[in-house]
């Protein structure tokens, strides 16, 4: 099978367990970036990486990019961003996460929705060219980790999958369709709080842009982390327990009669999961055979 395009596969990640004598000490044993992204805000109160162009473009202004993306009342949005779209000149992806609340630090959109849009910069300002036709709500299918993903009590809570956090905007090159812009991928991320520890896990959804809308055609977790509480120490430090999962999306290079890419979704490191996603135009998703 030939791969044109590998995306998030770290030069090494891990997959599997590791114990470390107590929590401040259990960070070494997380490699992959998005772990220690959660650990720094879980454990350290650290502000998070702007992942969804909050520090607008220069010459781009936040209530531009609001008023030509988002129909909702001002007082509902939490979030505006834009990034510009790599190999396509002058052209935004923006964001508008309405709902939910304000985060702390600004860098993700906590509960609620967001619409996704494509821009363009004329002379004469912002213009739309693609938008969700309704607001975008994260909610990932964890089913295939049942030992591993989130626990069903968490996700029962949060809506029968609704991941409480929109982290980041994801721009590699994911060609899905012959003679098709790119698509647009968005992160998303479940926290769940343990005694002692915590979880993290992460989703990639992708968007297709069809004439003047995006339309989400792939969603499919990503990351896994789960820092847990152990053993007692002697001197009354705990000892954790780190398990962390890692994947790749790749796009296979040979398309079919429609024009498709199949997608290969495999985890990184020594871990041996492997899936494959398939077009399917009657639900106009993109399914896990």
């Amino acid at each position: 099978m030939i791969v044109i395009a590998a995306v998030l596969a770290p030069s090494r990640s891990p997959a599997g367990d590791g114990v470390a004598r107590s929590l401040p000490d259990s960070e070494r044993l997380i490699q992959a970036p998005e772990g220690k992204r959660a650990f720094a805000g879980q454990i350290h109160g650290r502000k998070g990486i702007d992942r969804l162009g909050v520090r607008l473009p220069s010459g781009v202004a936040r209530d531009e990019v609001l008023s030509v993306v988002s129909p909702a009342l001002p007082g509902s949005v939490t979030l505006v961003g834009a990034v510009p779209w790599k190999g396509r000149p002058r052209h935004l992806v923006a964001i508008v996460c309405v709902g939910g609340e304000a985060s702390q630090d600004r860098s993700v959109c906590e509960g609620g929705a967001a619409w996704v849009a494509v821009l363009q910069r004329t002379d004469d300002g912002l213009q739309l060219v693609a938008r969700t036709s309704e607001p975008f709500v994260p909610v990932s299918d964890w089913s295939a980790f049942p030992d591993d993903g989130p626990a069903r009590s968490i996700i029962q809570r949060s809506a029968e999958g609704k991941d409480n956090q929109i982290v980041g905007l994801d721009l590699a090159p994911y060609r899905l369709f012959e003679r098709e812009d790119p698509a647009i991928g968005v992160r998303s991320g479940l926290v769940e709080g343990y005694a002692g520890g915590f979880g993290y896990f992460e989703s990639l959804h992708l968007f297709r842009r069809v004439g003047t809308r995006l339309e989400k055609v792939f969603s499919h977790p990503i990351y896994l982390l789960a820092n847990s509480a152990g053993s007692w120490n002697e001197d009354g430090t705990r000892e954790h327990v780190v398990s962390e999962r890692r994947f790749s999306v790749s796009v296979v290079s040979k398309a079919q009669q429609d024009g498709s890419h199949d997608l290969v979704i495999k985890e990184s490191g020594t871990g041996s999961l492997r899936f494959v996603a398939e077009w399917n135009g009657t639900t106009r998703q993109y399914l896990v055979r």
